[in-house]
């Protein structure tokens, strides 16, 4: 009787680490990352990238190439949120900016520090758009479109 119990409790404790709540990320190219909850992950941002460090190592995505993140166990979740979407991107490439994922003819502007606007673009049909910098002087650069906004320097 002692012997089946402690396989008992032995079997329920391997259930449990087996189902550790936690969260994935998948990436564009259908890869996924599992992250559990125990090695008290953090995510931070760096740049373009998501940085996730955990208690056993640190993974770095760039946020174009994030899909999705999902939660496996939703009770984890302090404010009840299942997945979180990147639609909406501004990101600085050489020599300018790029977006993507806005609507169709957003009204894109780019201001300078002493808060002039020094031009202002509309996405294409598809929601994207790159601005060139290359013959603006060397300088930050504040670029604004709906809620979104990135200061970039040049």
């Amino acid at each position: 009787m002692k012997k089946l119990f402690l396989i008992s409790i032995l079997m329920l404790a391997a259930f449990a680490a087996w189902a550790e709540a936690g969260f994935y990320v998948v990436t564009t190219d259908g890869e996924c990352k599992g992250f559990v909850f125990s090695d008290e992950p953090v995510w931070t941002y760096q740049g373009d990238n998501l940085v996730i460090t955990g208690t056993k190592a640190t993974v770095e995505y760039p946020m174009a190439d994030v899909a999705n993140i999902y939660f496996d166990d939703v009770s984890f979740v302090p404010s009840g949120i299942t997945e979180v979407k990147v639609s909406e991107l501004i990101r600085a490439i050489p020599d300018g900016v790029e977006l993507t994922g806005f609507a169709a003819n957003t009204v894109v502007t780019i201001y300078n520090l002493q808060g002039q606007q020094l031009g202002a673009y509309r996405t294409s049909p598809s929601g994207s758009l790159n601005i060139s910098l290359a013959d603006r002087e060397q300088g930050i650069y504040l670029i604004h479109a709906n809620k979104s906004t990135i200061k970039i320097k040049k």
